[in-house]
């Protein structure tokens, strides 16, 4: 995953890591009181998936699972992969991996036996003010 995100920044295609810098960013920027407030949020997902947010979760696990994607389908994984260093004769066993787990969590889902948290990305506020 680490080695995709690499490989998308320098496709020039986004910086999935960019909210960490952005307080140097805008001191750079001339931005003054710069402060910073992090999202870590989570959610429980729990059986029987009872809430909006649990059975969207579930569809979209069980609808990527059975399209194979994982970060992006194969061939942009692919492409990620090796624009960030990836070795090419490595990625297919990697791909193998990757979509076994997205598969048994599906299938753990559709049994109703997963439990745990998701939706763990963070996410980052940043302000300040631009002196006049």
């Amino acid at each position: 995953m680490l080695t995709c995100v690499r490989g998308k920044k320098s496709l020039g295609e986004g910086d999935d890591f960019i909210g960490g810098r952005l307080p140097l960013l805008f001191q750079q920027a001339g931005v003054e009181g710069i402060a910073a407030r992090a999202n870590d949020r989570v959610l429980a997902m729990l059986p029987p998936y009872a809430s909006d947010y649990e059975r969207a979760v579930a569809e979209e696990t069980r609808d990527s699972a059975a399209r194979e994607v994982c970060f992006r389908n194969r061939e942009g994984t692919e492409r990620y992969f090796l624009a960030g260093g990836g070795n090419a004769a490595e990625f297919d066993a990697l791909w193998a991996v990757a979509i076994d787990q997205r598969r048994r969590v599906a299938d753990a889902i559709s049994a109703g036996s997963y439990s745990g948290a998701v939706g763990g990305g963070l996410f980052y506020l940043i302000w300040g003010r631009k002196p006049r």
